[in-house]
């Protein structure tokens, strides 16, 4: 028993799970709790903002995140990209490598607002936008990351709706929105679990 129990503790010190840190990276067109239901917008022809949100379990704040934008289609421009704290993109638009000049403290769900990006989409075509690895990345392509608010030599890949690393769909355009198993459970785990507080 103590073997097993010795065997699992390493394995999770390894894999970096002890710490409790995992991230998740998603999109939303409004501020309402992340889930399948607003994952999508149907733009209409007119600029939109949409938000770039975080779902951290085990941090307190974000420092910085860095990742690369990714659309299925040609149509869909990029107008602007914002963010709070004092919000630094070193990258472009599409490649963002930022940092905050306060670190970014996480909602009491783990969830935070990283920037906002103003879009244009004047198809009636369905869309996707995606987000990937930064290019360089500093987790060796593994996907999106964050940087912890109180440890910044600590970079965390992130997770994309449906797998971990590489590129994954985050919102679409005019479609069905993504289903997002990490942030529903995330989100309806905490909703049950204030019933029995």
């Amino acid at each position: 028993m103590k073997r097993t129990l010795l065997c699992c503790l390493l394995s999770m010190v390894l894999s970096g799970v002890v710490m409790g840190q995992s991230a998740v990276i998603g999109m939303s067109p409004d501020l309402e709790p992340w889930n399948v239901w607003n994952t999508n917008i149907d733009p209409g022809g007119e600029p939109f903002d949409v938000y770039l949100v975080v779902m951290a379990d085990g941090l307190y704040s974000v420092g910085g995140y860095e990742l690369e934008l990714q659309f299925s289609s040609p149509s869909v421009f990029l107008l602007s990209v914002d963010g709070p704290n004092g919000w630094t993109n070193f990258g472009s638009n599409m490649n963002h490598l930022c940092g905050y000049t306060t670190p970014l403290p996480l909602g009491a769900d783990g969830e935070a607002v990283l920037s906002t990006l103003t879009l244009l989409y004047t198809s009636p075509e369905d869309a996707t936008i995606s987000v990937g690895p930064s290019n360089p990345s500093s987790v060796d392509d593994a996907g999106p990351a964050v940087v912890n608010g109180i440890d910044l030599d600590q970079v965390i890949a992130c997770e994309v709706t449906y797998a971990y690393g590489g590129y994954g769909p985050v919102l679409t355009l005019n479609g069905e929105g993504i289903y997002s198993p990490f942030a529903v459970e995330s989100r309806s785990w905490s909703d049950v679990k204030r019933i029995f507080d």
